[in-house]
């Protein structure tokens, strides 16, 4: 027989031990591997922007000017959720086609350019990612952020979130 002691011991062991087996499995199951003929949706700082387009917060230095440029304040973020296929003879999702196993989120040109110059985050997995505080963004305007399935061969279709970039002091 177990002392009082011993068996409530034994009893948080395993309830903590439970509870940490949930969390991994509940975690886990929230980051699924991009494969191919998989549709999906993606997110600007948790919006698709269907109805009005995303803010992304710029720090830009006193009054902005056109063409102006700065990085992205913390806190904000892109992701990636797939979903089921859309209703026939609509393109409201992306699609990974035959080959894609990872998604890029472009802010600028979409690759192959001439120039380069393309910010873009990576995904393997579904899931959302901070927006690197590094990027160069204009402090004004509008722009899509092209979620792009890689490598982008027939059948893969893209898909776009519409931001506006607002300057912040």
């Amino acid at each position: 027989m177990f002392r009082p002691t011993t068996r409530a011991t034994l009893i948080a062991a395993l309830t903590a031990t439970l509870a940490t087996l949930a969390s991994a499995s509940a975690a886990g199951a929230s980051y699924v591997r991009i494969d191919p003929h998989d549709y999906f949706i993606a997110t600007v700082n948790g919006s698709t922007g269907q109805t009005t387009p995303v803010t992304i917060l710029v720090a830009c230095a006193g009054p902005v000017f056109p063409g102006e440029t700065g990085h992205p304040l913390d806190g904000q973020t892109v992701g990636v959720k797939r979903v089921p296929p859309p209703p026939a003879g609509t393109a409201t999702r992306g699609y990974t086609g035959d080959n894609g196993t990872s998604i890029g989120a472009f802010f600028g040109q979409l690759p192959p350019t001439a120039g380069g110059g393309s910010s873009y985050v990576s995904f393997q997995v579904y899931r959302s990612k901070p927006i690197p505080t590094d990027l160069e963004l204009r402090c004004s305007g509008s722009a899509l952020v092209n979620f792009v399935p890689l490598p982008l061969l027939p059948p893969a279709r893209t898909i776009a979130v519409p931001v506006k970039f607002v300057g912040q002091p």
